[in-house]
């Protein structure tokens, strides 16, 4: 009996042994992971000559720039707070978080700078002249990366890399690369000044307003008024913090092409979470009305 139960001891402590290994590989994976790609970073860093003081890394993120170290440092907690937002209200599995490390967001002052990344780190041509984003989720060094659109200043980069980090999370979530640009930018919008109440009231006030004096068809319509990516963004919100737990997916993946391949469009979107569109346009001015 003694022997017996020394073996069963000794099998339990084996069996703890084993699996203390297999933490410790992964955790050694991670870290191999880790540092390919802050050797990513730290080529981009050299090619484009930018300051060694121009990194802040977070959780989940490593934030690359070209601005002074002022403007940099906040911007880390901010685009942290919007990931593990996203994540969470895209209702990400373990098995659909398809990258590995920490995701890169390179954010460029300096349109000339974001060029040549794109051209000598991303190896492509750019899409068009007016292009300013850019992101890739597959490989060992997922990214974002960003620039000042013509004729907007600096002040709207942090914005600009929480929109298209976002898109990229829910681009990945429900594998729908094309949406109208209200959708992506909508949620992103939505998810940065939700997770960061403070740093965006002012933005939170104006969706609210817009909410209230829009209806939904404006996001349809061929003449849209300027403050447009308003109600998009507040729509967004009522999609993603407004509704059941999934709808939000299904919204976005309502946009994959029809029956014979018809175009997809909103009404179809809303239709595929369950809601007909004048219950969905009843239920977000409801929402906007009463959410903070």
């Amino acid at each position: 009996m003694a022997i017996s139960r020394m073996r069963w001891h000794m099998g339990i402590l084996a069996l703890l042994a084993m699996m203390g290994m297999v933490r410790i590989a992964a955790g050694d994976d991670e870290k191999d992971v880790l540092l390919e790609q802050k050797k990513a970073l730290a080529t981009v860093q050299k090619m484009l000559q930018l300051p060694p003081t121009g990194v802040i890394e977070t959780k989940s993120l490593m934030v690359v720039s070209d601005l002074t170290v002022d403007k940099l440092r906040p911007m880390g907690p901010v685009l942290e707070k919007a990931y593990q937002m996203a994540v969470n209200v895209l209702a990400f599995e373990p098995e659909e978080k398809t990258w590995e490390g920490k995701i890169a967001i390179y954010v460029f002052s300096d349109r000339d700078k974001y060029e040549t990344f794109v051209e000598k780190y991303e190896k492509r041509g750019l899409k068009n002249r007016d292009e300013s984003a850019s992101s890739q989720i597959s490989g060992t060094s997922p990214h974002v990366a960003v620039t000042v659109a013509r004729g907007e200043g600096s002040g709207s980069l942090e914005l600009r890399g929480g929109f298209e980090l976002c898109g990229l999370l829910m681009r990945t979530k429900t594998s729908v690369s094309e949406t109208p640009r209200w959708v992506t930018e909508g949620f992103g919008r939505a998810v940065m000044t939700r997770a960061n109440p403070a740093r965006y009231a002012s933005e939170r006030a104006a969706m609210k307003k817009v909410a209230r004096a829009r209806a939904m068809s404006t996001l349809w319509a061929e003449n849209q008024p300027e403050d447009t990516y308003l109600l998009g963004a507040s729509f967004m919100d009522f999609m993603a913090f407004g509704t059941e737990k999934g709808m939000l997916a299904e919204f976005v993946g309502g946009y994959i092409s029809g029956e014979n391949d018809a175009p997809p469009d909103m009404k179809a979107a809303i239709e595929a979470t369950g809601m007909m569109p004048e219950q969905a346009e009843a239920a977000w001015k409801r929402f906007a009305a009463t959410s903070k």
